[in-house]
């Protein structure tokens, strides 16, 4: 429920899903190194 709440609030921010989606490329380098 939490989750959900979290994802919505997400969505509505572009900023948080920017700074997510750099924080989730950052962790695929790190991978791959």
């Amino acid at each position: 429920m939490a989750l959900k709440k979290f994802n919505k609030w997400v969505k509505e921010d572009k900023r948080v899903n920017t700074i997510i989606l750099e924080i989730r490329d950052g962790l695929t380098l790190c991978r791959k190194i």
